[in-house]
């Protein structure tokens, strides 16, 4: 049996077999019986045959990402008949290129002779999970129809019902948007009154010949209610939302940020949909933070751009490619979320020192040298001056890999910042790989043992030889300290 022969419903019936065994609709059952795919036992129940599995099996292959079933719990089996109204509200969205649940307040305008459905209705078909509202910048929790009778849109189960139960090959919308254009209408003035008026529709507004070419292609693409405008002042626009002629280019302090497109793009219910985005990449890089599936079939300059639109308005097997890309996006499964970055030493260094309070920003802190790539933690001698101890890695920074750490070097400076005698810790040899966070942590107790306890000879040389002679590398005036005692 082909996969053609499958229809959603008894792939749907297969694909919800609990260990072989079917149920599902009466006819529905009786068709996938008739072709052999399942077989009645004696106890009366149903299971699938080898050419049940089969045709499910190429069933998966040839849709592998098919949403039409994973979105969708694997229990929900043939979807009872609704009422006669609900019946006929979830067929009528279905049928719409905007999937709109109409009500009483959505017939209005170019809608007002459309069927519209009561209240009551609407409120059956929301409850069965049908059809749902869409989010609003304002809300500050999940919103429901009950409490804000918004417009009511198709979900998947809405558009499983209607596949299911008026034989209707609807899919997700299919939404394009365009770019704006630099080249507008004149601005219209004012009256005689002073007050501005009227603007212009925003599919009249633009008349640039690059975004001419981009709404030829887009009206050949999809219906009118579904194309939209990038404005780089005004965000994804209807065609007939009025607009007044504007100066404003992405990136400028009045432009439209990621941000905003992305509470556009919530409003419009895209991520229930497949889009096609017409338009340079500055456009593409503001939806697709909200929009992860945009695809964006044109490349190249404006001159390159128009030929691939004109291409698209006369090549239907053009647009049905763009769309079955657009799906594809859609359908693949999220991109994993990329692996944490191994921490640098540094970070490691930074807190194993934490640990006791020796952080950037205080008093006795790290700070980070750039220019030498080093820690310096203040350390206070007797008169009055205060030296420092450096820190800096076996490799001669504290930015390496934690994995490739080989060993922490640490020297006491004096007031002057020259270096005193040999290290005060040292660990590793420099080329041995050692466990980064346990010696970050030996060292951070070193350090702490540098700062609570006295340093019992501090160096005098300076009183002794006179100001500004250098330090002998072999002066031992300085000690570690002991312990401090707990």
């Amino acid at each position: 049996m082909s996969t053609s022969m499958l229809s959603p419903t008894g792939a749907k019936i297969l694909d919800s077999n609990d260990g072989g065994l079917v149920t599902g609709h009466p006819a529905a059952l009786a068709k996938l019986e008739g072709d052999r795919l399942i077989v009645k036992q004696v106890d009366g129940t149903r299971r699938m045959t080898a050419a049940g599995r089969a045709a499910l099996d190429a069933w998966r292959e040839a849709n592998p990402s098919s949403r039409s079933l994973q979105s969708l719990p694997a229990s929900v089996g043939v979807l009872p008949k609704l009422p006669e109204r609900q019946h006929e509200a979830v067929l009528t969205a279905a049928r719409r290129p905007d999937q709109l649940v109409a009500g009483r307040d959505d017939a209005r305008g170019e809608n007002r002779d459309a069927p519209w459905f009561r209240e009551s209705t609407l409120r059956k078909v929301n409850q069965a999970g049908y059809a749902n509202i869409r989010p609003e910048t304002w809300d500050t929790s999940a919103a429901t129809w009950e409490d804000t009778g918004r417009s009511l849109y198709l979900t998947e189960l809405g558009r499983e019902y209607a596949r299911q139960r008026g034989g209707i090959k609807v899919r997700r919308r299919r939404v394009v948007i365009i770019a704006c254009g630099q080249k507008k209408q004149p601005d219209p003035g004012v009256n005689e009154y002073g007050n501005p008026l009227a603007g212009y529709p925003a599919g009249e507004l633009y008349v640039g010949d690059y975004h001419r070419s981009l709404r030829g292609a887009a009206d050949a693409l999809t219906d009118p209610s579904l194309v939209f405008i990038a404005s780089a002042l005004h965000g994804l626009v209807p065609l007939a939302q009025p607009l007044h002629p504007y100066d404003v280019r992405v990136g400028e302090e009045r432009a439209v940020t990621a941000e905003k497109m992305g509470q556009h793009t919530a409003r419009l219910g895209l991520d229930d949909a497949d889009v096609i985005f017409l338009g340079g990449k500055e456009y593409a890089d503001l939806l697709r933070p909200s929009v992860p599936h945009l695809y964006a079939p044109l490349a190249g300059g404006m001159g390159i751009q128009r030929g691939q639109c004109a291409r698209a308005r006369e090549d239907a097997a053009l647009r049905a490619a763009w769309w079955k890309a657009a799906a594809a996006l859609y359908e693949q499964p999220p991109a994993a979320a990329p692996a944490p970055p191994v921490p640098a030493a540094r970070a490691r260094l930074l807190a194993a020192l934490g640990e006791y309070g020796i952080v950037p920003g205080r008093e006795l802190s790290c700070v980070y040298d750039t220019g030498s790539a080093h820690y310096q933690v203040p350390i206070p001698f007797t008169r009055g001056a205060v030296g420092f101890l450096s820190i800096v890695g076996r490799d001669g920074s504290v930015d390496h890999p934690a994995g490739e750490h080989t060993g922490w070097s640490m020297l006491l400076h004096d007031e002057c910042g020259d270096p005193v005698g040999d290290p005060v810790h040292i660990s590793g040899d420099g080329s041995t790989v050692l466990d980064c966070l346990a010696d970050s942590a030996a060292l951070a107790a070193v350090v702490a043992d540098w700062i609570t306890a006295p340093v019992s000879r501090h160096c005098d040389c300076y009183a002794q030889e006179g100001h500004g002679r250098p330090h002998d590398r072999e002066c031992n005036r300085y000690r570690r300290p002991a312990r401090a005692v707990q």
